[in-house]
């Protein structure tokens, strides 16, 4: 596997203070707003050329209230995501990176401890061919 890449993901009560932030409900109808970092494009997507198979860690920089509850793929057409594991604060994926995707999604569930309750937040993986 190689070196993995670094995904952030920030969250907030309330709504989004600038267009960089998307805005989300809670299970419990509160407002929340959540920002993914890092990745290949500083928003937290990843595009990995294809060969060697990497991983993509996903690591929460919010409050410590906020936890990983889940990770799902949700779309992945060919077959190249898995869930790899999951901590309280961090999530990772693999990707085989065998076969062009540009439309590979996972959710992070996640809890928020303080608030009794959970939201989804889900960036994207792609795998393109070398140039």
């Amino acid at each position: 596997m190689g070196l993995p890449y670094v995904v952030t993901l920030d969250v907030r009560i309330g709504s989004a203070p600038d267009s960089t932030w998307t805005n989300v409900n809670a299970s419990n109808g509160t407002a929340y707003c959540f920002k993914f970092g890092g990745g290949t494009d500083g928003l937290g997507n990843v595009t990995a050329t294809l060969g060697n198979a990497v991983d993509v860690a996903v690591r929460l920089v919010a409050d410590n209230r906020f936890t990983v509850n889940t990770v799902t793929i949700v779309s992945d057409k060919e077959k190249q995501l898995e869930v790899k594991e999951t901590g309280i604060w961090e999530a990772e994926i693999s990707d085989k990176n065998s076969k062009s995707e540009d439309d590979g999604y996972y959710q992070l569930l996640l809890n928020d401890t303080t608030g009794n309750c959970t939201l989804l937040c889900d960036p994207k993986i792609s795998n393109t061919p070398p140039s």
